[in-house]
């Protein structure tokens, strides 16, 4: 039952933390804009240099956004390079985010791995209700009877 109970909570941790990330993308009220690169900023993580690309934009009002992305690469961001932006009115932390992979190709990795955890939990969830426990040792077969051996002279 323990293992069921895991797969489960993995399953549900996955499609939290996707849902998480799509709402933190942009939600509905979040408009797509044109930026550019107009910058970066560069750290140490194990070992390797990785960087962030920061964005400015001008909003349709006029005004104009500066941001810092979300998600750093190991490779240089091209500044002055066109992006796409996502321009997130009710977020004045991070009011700009790049469009791409943590918008999309993130959250739906995570629901594809949450599927085949919840998958493996329901399976085993069905598998108990039927009687056989999946994380029980392995049946054994009943021992067969020993033929005697009979001596002939």
């Amino acid at each position: 039952m323990v293992p069921v109970i895991a797969f489960g909570g993995v399953a549900v941790l996955m499609y939290a933390i996707a849902v998480m990330l799509i709402v933190r993308s942009g939600g509905r009220d979040s408009v797509k804009i044109g930026g550019q690169v107009t910058g970066m900023r560069d750290y140490i993580s194990s070992g390797r240099t990785m960087y962030v690309a920061e964005f400015t934009a001008t909003l349709p009002d006029g005004r104009v956004l500066r941001s810092t992305g979300t998600m750093g690469t190991s490779w240089k961001p091209t500044v002055g390079k066109l992006v796409t932006l996502i321009y997130r009115p009710h977020d004045q932390e991070q009011p700009l985010v790049e469009a791409g992979f943590v918008r999309f190709l993130a959250p739906l990795i995570l629901a594809s791995i949450g599927t085949m955890f919840g998958v493996v939990a329901i399976s085993g969830l069905v598998a108990i209700l039927q009687g056989d426990d999946p994380s029980s040792s392995a049946k054994t077969k009943p021992a067969k009877p020993k033929k005697e051996h009979v001596e002939r002279h």
